[in-house]
């Protein structure tokens, strides 16, 4: 999964039709203009910084069509990784449905670019999962991480 590519979110963002409109409401309801601005999340009162990561979650990992959850993948990494790396366990364990499989598999997709621990972390927890597809999920994950773990030789 680590070689999926994501688009460019300013690339994304020209693209003229009502998804991305919708995309850009949404974040300009929390700050005008924060969709070309997201590098300034870290500036905003804690709880307009989550808001900013739950509609980016539920973009990249609860919708089904492809443009919306490649914005909100790429608002993902458009935020700083260090105040995304703090922030967004707690928000992923309170926004996201973690047994469907569906959302499941579109956080680990999303977590392989931003952060090999937490695809460990999450992979872990899909692994305890009560959802046979949720655990064949993280299974395929797990062989992931050895792999990309693995000595050149042995792959």
């Amino acid at each position: 999964m680590d070689d999926l590519e994501f688009r460019c979110l300013n690339v994304l963002l020209q693209n003229s039709c009502a998804l991305v409109e919708r995309f850009k409401r949404a974040f300009d309801s929390i700050e005008p203009n924060l969709c070309e601005n997201f590098e300034l999340t870290p500036n905003l009162a804690p709880e307009k910084g989550y808001l900013v990561i739950s509609y980016l979650l539920e973009f990249a990992c609860e919708c089904q069509n492809m443009l919306n959850i490649e914005l909100g993948r790429a608002g993902l990494l458009s935020l700083p990784q260090h105040w995304l790396l703090q922030n967004i366990k707690e928000v992923i364990q309170r926004v996201l449905n973690l047994d469907d499989e569906w959302e499941y598999r579109r956080l680990l997709e999303v977590l392989w670019k931003i952060d090999k621990e937490l695809v460990r972390e999450f992979t872990v927890y899909g692994l305890n999962s009560h959802n046979v597809e949720v655990i064949e999920a993280a299974t395929d994950s797990l062989h992931e991480l050895n792999i990309s773990e693995a000595p050149l030789d042995c792959v």
